[in-house]
Formats: structure tokens, sequence, C-alpha cells
């Protein structure tokens, strides 16, 4: 039986150390990633509701970013809601 060198030996351990490594990330994608994609495709069921806060910085994001001339109600819950200021 013929040794292998030592060159041999360590490609070797690299191309098993690669499928091992597929492996274990294939599996992970189909255990936690993938359920978490398919999850943040479907909007909460309370999504659409909204309650505008007007205190501390969101009484500033209101006046400053989210300013709204007219009575456009949709576009002010959508920019406060971006902006973290919607419960």
């Amino acid at each position: 039986m013929s040794e292998q060198s030592p060159l041999a030996r360590l490609v070797l351990f690299m191309i098993f150390l690669s499928i091992a490594g597929t492996v274990v990330a294939g599996a992970h994608y189909i255990a936690f990633d993938r359920p978490a994609q398919e999850t943040a495709l479907h909007p909460p069921a309370n999504a659409e509701s909204c309650t505008l806060i007007f205190t501390g910085n969101c009484a500033k994001i209101r006046n400053s970013l989210c300013h709204v001339g007219g009575t456009d109600l949709n576009w002010l819950k959508l920019c406060m809601k971006d902006y973290g200021c919607c419960v």
C-alpha cells in the first residue's frame, strides 16, 4: 500500500471540509432562513391598523418630515409608520 503525500492528504481534507460546510449551510437555510423569509412575506393581521403618536420625537417628525399641507391622512399615516410613530 502506497502512502499519500502530505499535500494530497491536505487536498482531500479541504474537499471534505467544503462538502461538510455546504451540507451544514444547506441544512441551516432549510431549517431557519427559508421559514423566516416565508413568514416575512405575509404581513401581520394588524398591519393596516395605525394609531398615530404625536408626542416626543414623533411630534418633530410629524412637523418636519411628514408635514401634510392638505388632508391626506393616508400619506401621513404611511410616513409616520415608516419612522416608527405608529402603534
